[in-house]
């Protein structure tokens, strides 16, 4: 009963919804300090935080609930739809339209879809759970956790439900600080990627929106920026153990190598686009207008990295963290990119 849905509303993560890894192959467990490994749902812990950051395994509730027959509907109703209530009453019901609103603002509506997306995805939840806890989450998060820490960045206050949905669309994304989600089903997501680079990438995320504040509209050259400074954190943020193509949602060293060759083409070709503010442009959405028909992943993703990096060139003892309540302007502007790229 899953299926792919462009939602009806406007959604924050603006730059996050956009992120899909196309991997092949399975992510490299996270470096770890050791740390007990779970190896089963009811070993995995049904929330971390990092910061005022909370994160809710929703899966493994859903996935336990189903253990019985019939399903346990209150650990349905308590531990998915109850502690995360904003979410689904508030976004979800809203985002997918009034047709689909029933199955998210009620108690009934959150027990029915979990007993008919178990049982007609039962494989696919499966494996994507199997998956999961092969990836060593339980160290993963940890790992992420201290990290964190350890950068000591300031972490908004915000929630975010890791969960199975019977509509996707919305990704890794959101209505409000209260109300984030990571669709665990999404067919546009590679779930072992994103557990180990989609996270630090999103949260990197909330803490730029949260230092630079709101905005009325975006220009096409500002979600640029917004993505490479993601990127770029990702690659600080493994300190070394992943490659910058790596970063950049997974590209090949091949990859890379076609961006690095077309440079100066990309950027002569995708200038006059920086000001838009449609998001219906060739640096958005190179592959609805073909403009680069060869270029892999997404186009801005690798632009807005590059940018960002000439910036940290230009700029000797400035971290990325300085870069996260820094206007996107700004940066453009000390970036030099254009200097160092044409002349």
């Amino acid at each position: 009963m899953q299926t792919n849905f462009t939602p009806t509303l406007p959604l924050l993560f603006w730059g996050g919804i956009l992120v899909a890894s196309c991997s092949q192959e399975p992510a490299e467990p996270v470096p770890t300090e050791a740390a007990p490994q779970a190896t089963t749902l009811e070993q995995l812990p049904d929330s971390f935080a990092i910061g005022q950051l909370t994160v809710y395994n929703a899966f493994r509730e859903q996935m336990l609930a189903n253990r019985t027959v019939p399903m346990d509907s209150q650990r349905i109703v308590d531990n998915v739809y109850r502690r995360h209530q904003p979410l689904w009453k508030e976004c979800y019901a809203m985002a997918f339209g009034p047709d689909n609103a029933h199955l998210f603002n009620t108690d009934t509506g959150m027990i029915h879809w979990n007993e008919r997306l178990y049982r007609d995805e039962r494989r696919v939840l499966d494996s994507i759970t199997t998956l999961i806890l092969s990836q060593q989450v339980d160290t993963m998060f940890n790992y992420h956790v201290n990290r964190f820490k350890t950068l000591d960045y300031i972490m908004p206050a915000a929630r975010i439900s890791l969960a199975f949905t019977p509509l996707t669309g919305i990704g890794f994304g959101g209505c409000a600080n209260d109300q984030f989600v990571y669709e665990l089903n999404n067919p546009e997501f590679d779930v072992a990627y994103m557990l180990k680079a989609g996270i630090p990438h999103e949260l990197y995320h909330i803490v730029n929106a949260g230092a630079l504040g709101e905005a009325e509209e975006f220009r096409a050259i500002d979600l640029t920026i917004n993505e490479g400074l993601a990127c770029y954190f990702v690659w600080d943020y493994f300190q070394g153990r992943m490659p910058k193509h790596e970063a950049v949602e997974e590209m090949s060293a091949s990859d890379w190598s076609y961006y690095l060759d077309h440079e100066q083409e990309i950027y002569r070709r995708m200038k006059p686009y920086f000001d838009d503010t449609t998001g219906d442009n060739p640096l958005l959405d190179n592959e609805g207008y073909g403009t680069f028909p060869n270029a892999p992943r997404t186009l801005y993703y690798w632009l807005g990295f590059r940018i960002v990096e000439s910036y940290l060139s230009a700029h000797p003892g400035t971290t990325i963290k300085d870069l996260s309540a820094m206007p996107y302007a700004e940066i453009l502007a000390g970036s030099n990119y254009e200097e160092q790229l044409l002349h």
